[in-house]
């Protein structure tokens, strides 16, 4: 570990710093949105053509409910192991708190570009929330 010259600090640390501000900065980002739809869809009377999230609004239980629903064999309960199918239920799920849409709607609705989409922000989310929970 190499000591940057007046700052008392090592180059890990510094890096280290650095990586939590940034794993803050996408967390913080992708927290919560909205997810405008290539594809728009209707239930019932209504039509969506967006739909909001909150990962924050999810409890401990939905998010150890989503590794439960793990493929035979996947013991690994982490962002970085992800499937998409995990993926597609925990933002789902997370759609369910901001509006009343069923998450299994959600799933079964989401065209290939939006559940891509919807993949992609929930693993991103969810990698940044590792690193700050490995990291408190």
């Amino acid at each position: 570990m190499s000591e940057i010259k007046g700052s008392g600090r090592t180059q890990e640390e510094r890096e280290r710093e650095r990586l939590l501000k940034a794993a803050q900065k996408i967390y913080d980002e992708f927290r919560t949105g909205t997810l405008k739809l290539t594809k728009p869809f209707s239930i019932g009377e209504t039509e969506y053509t967006e739909l909001p999230y909150n990962f924050e609004a999810l409890s401990g239980w939905e998010y150890a409910s989503a590794w439960d629903r793990a493929e035979k064999g996947d013991q690994d309960h982490n962002a970085f192991t992800m499937t998409a199918k995990k993926a597609l239920s925990l933002f789902a799920s997370a759609v369910n708190k901001c509006v009343a849409l069923d998450a299994q709607d959600v799933i079964e609705n989401l065209g290939p570009i939006d559940g891509q989409k919807a993949i992609r922000i929930t693993t991103v989310f969810f990698n940044a929330a590792g690193v700050l929970a490995n990291n408190s």
